[in-house]
C-alpha cells in the first residue's frame, strides 16, 4: 500500500522539469554555406554545408521562475477493450531557482500551485479542481480516491541539478511526507510508517534515475549534430514488481535557430517477475511485466534556452497470477501512462 503511495507521490513530483540551455554552434560556417548556395562565393563552391549542431547544458539565474502545467494520464484495460480504469492528474507547478553554485549546479524550489484530478472506474467518475472546489477541499480530502491528489496542493520540495542534467539530490520534502502520513492515519490506513517509506522513496537512487530520464539524455560527446543518434540507460521503479531497465535510443530530430526537438524510443526484450505474499484467501501473487515500450518527445526553445514541451509514453502488459493450493487464476491487463508538460510562463530575474 505505502510503496504504491510513494509511487503516486513520486509520479506527481516527477512529472515536471526545469530550464535547459541549448546553445547552437558553428553559426559562421552555416552562414557561409548559405552564401555559397546563393552563388555569392565561387572559390569554395566544392565545400559541403556543415551539419547543424547544438550543445546541451542547464543554465539559470537565482530568482528565475518557471511555471509548468504537468499532466499524468494512466489507463488500465483488458486486452482489446476500452479502458476500465483511468485517471488524469494535472498540476500547475512553480520551479523557482534558489541557488546556482560555482559548478553550475542549480537548486530549485518546486511548489504545487493548482491541482485538477479526474478518476474513472466503469461508470463512476470522481473529479476535483482546486479552484472550482476551493470551498470543499477539507471535505473532499477525506475521499480515499481523491486525498492523494488534494494533499499535493501547496506542498513543496527541492531538487538539485548539475549543469549536465544529472539529478544530484531531492530534498526538503519532510513536510509533505508528514502531511501524507497524517492523512493516511486519519483515514485509517493500517500498518507501517508512511512518512519513512515516502521519504525513502524520494531519496532513492531509483527516483534520481527516473528524473534523469527527462533531464540527463545528452550523449557523452558534444556538440550533437542534427540526425545523430545515441543510447542511454535508465531504471524505472515499478512497485511491487521491481525494476525495469531501459536502454533508450535518442535522436536530435529537428534543429533551427528557434527549436530543437529530441525523440527517443525503446523496446526492452525482457520481462520482470516477482512473487508476493498476501493475496486473497492466502494466495501467492505472481506478477509479470511483458512487452514494455517507451517513447518520448522533448521540445526546446533554443533562443531562450527553455524547455517548452515534453511527453513520455509508457505502455506495457501486466500479468497477475493468483496461486491457490489447487488452482491458479490469471488476469492480464494493458497499462498505459502518458506524462506531458508545457511551459505556461517564464519570469526571468534579468527581465525584472
Amino acid at each position: 500500500m505505502y510503496s504504491h503511495l510513494s509511487c503516486i507521490v513520486i509520479c506527481r513530483i516527477l512529472d515536471t522539469f526545469p530550464v535547459m540551455k541549448i546553445m547552437p554552434c558553428n553559426l559562421t560556417c552555416r552562414f557561409l554555406a548559405i552564401l555559397l548556395a546563393l552563388g555569392l562565393s565561387s572559390s569554395s563552391s566544392g565545400q559541403e554545408q556543415e551539419t547543424p549542431s547544438c550543445q546541451i547544458r542547464f543554465q539559470a539565474r537565482k530568482g528565475d521562475r518557471m511555471i509548468y502545467e504537468v499532466s499524468v494520464e494512466r489507463s488500465t484495460s483488458l486486452p482489446g477493450q476500452v479502458a476500465s480504469q483511468s485517471s488524469r492528474l494535472t498540476t500547475t507547478e512553480e520551479w523557482k531557482v534558489t541557488q546556482v553554485d560555482g559548478s553550475g549546479a542549480i537548486d530549485f524550489l518546486v511548489t504545487y500551485q493548482k491541482v485538477v484530478y479526474e478518476q474513472r472506474s466503469g461508470n463512476e467518475i470522481r473529479y476535483f479542481d482546486s479552484e472550482e472546489h476551493r470551498d470543499q477541499i477539507e471535505k473532499l480530502s477525506n475521499d480515499p480516491h481523491l486525498f492523494s491528489a488534494i494533499t499535493l496542493l501547496g506542498q513543496h520540495f527541492r531538487v538539485r541539478l548539475a549543469s549536465s542534467g544529472v539529478v544530484e539530490k531531492i530534498y526538503d520534502f519532510e513536510d509533505m511526507a508528514q502531511t501524507f502520513a497524517e492523512k493516511l492515519e486519519a483515514l485509517g490506513f493500517p500498518g507501517g510508517n508512511p512518512r519513512d517509506q515516502i521519504a525513502q522513496g524520494l531519496e532513492s537512487e531509483t527516483l534520481r534515475n527516473k528524473l534523469s530520464r527527462y533531464t540527463d539524455f545528452s550523449p557523452p560527446k558534444s556538440p550533437i549534430r542534427l540526425g545523430e543518434t545515441w543510447t542511454r540507460d535508465y531504471v524505472h521503479y515499478l512497485p511491487p514488481s521491481g525494476r525495469l531497465t531501459e536502454k533508450a535510443t535518442f535522436t536530435l530530430a529537428q534543429l533551427d535557430e528557434k527549436t530543437a526537438v529530441f525523440r527517443s524510443a525503446s523496446n526492452p526484450e525482457f520481462s520482470i517477475t516477482r512473487s508476493l505474499p498476501g493475496g486473497p484467501k492466502g494466495a501467492q501473487i505472481e506478477m509479470e511485466i511483458r512487452d514494455p515500450k517507451i517513447d518520448s518527445t522533448t521540445r526546446f526553445d533554443v533562443q531562450r534556452g527553455l524547455l517548452r514541451e515534453g511527453q513520455i509514453n509508457i505502455r506495457m502488459t501486466f500479468v497477475t497470477t493468483y496461486i491457490f493450493t489447487r488452482y491458479r487464476h490469471r488476469i492480464t491487463r494493458e497499462h498505459k501512462k502518458k506524462t506531458g508538460l508545457k511551459l505556461i510562463r517564464y519570469i526571468s530575474k534579468q527581465d525584472r
